[in-house]
């Protein structure tokens, strides 16, 4: 079996972490990028900020008059949840997502990397959504709301991804090819599926 090199996209100073994963039959090293997301945390910070702004200059302006108490709740959940959002950056959801599913943090990068190329607002042809282009059919049961919020998409392909690993006793390789095809043809071949956007999509991944 291929062993799987992906690049770490944090902005650790010449540093390279390597995760060894092995499964029953296969073992898998992981390489981080090198700096990858520094732009897109930096874009994706400003942006968010700009929103936070945004939205505390329409609680300030907003006539109270026109609020019942209800609609004044509901404003405030979602200026709270902006301000979090506006000091949270992809690196830190990444690094959230993995350790709260125990699973690579280089490899949840690599998968978003190969999506949508860190595109949080990224569709595609098949109607994929998000950051790690999750099928909005498998978005309620991944707990995800609003696909185009990056922490939401990414824990909830997070969670997806760990059920692949579960599935594939640890194969990193069948797990990436199985979130791009499904599981069920991986299983029909016995490993990654003869299609040729599988096999590209794994050849990202795979040296």
């Amino acid at each position: 079996m291929s062993a799987m090199y992906v690049q770490d996209i944090t902005n650790r100073t010449n540093q390279a972490a390597s995760v060894s994963l092995s499964a029953s039959h296969t073992k898998t090293s992981i390489t981080p990028f090198q700096k990858v997301l520094e732009k897109e945390n930096a874009l994706y910070a400003a942006a968010s900020e700009e929103n936070t702004k945004s939205a505390s200059l329409k609680k300030t302006t907003a006539k109270t008059t026109e609020k019942t108490s209800s609609a004044s709740k509901t404003n405030k959940t979602s200026n709270d949840t902006s301000e979090r959002t506006g000091s949270t950056t992809l690196k830190g959801i990444f690094e959230r997502a993995a350790e709260k599913y125990n699973i690579s943090y280089d490899f949840l990068v690599a998968v978003a990397k190969a999506e949508s190329d860190f595109n949080t607002k990224c569709v595609s042809s098949a109607g994929a959504q998000g950051i790690m282009q999750v099928m909005p059919e498998e978005q309620k049961g991944l707990g995800i709301k609003d696909p185009f919020d990056a922490e939401q998409n990414i824990m909830g392909a997070a969670k997806l991804l760990k059920a692949h690993l579960k599935k594939f006793n640890g194969d990193y390789t069948l797990a990436a090819a199985a979130y791009n095809a499904g599981s069920g043809a991986v299983k029909k071949y016995g490993g990654v599926p003869p299609y040729k956007e599988t096999t590209n999509y794994v050849k990202k991944m795979v040296q």
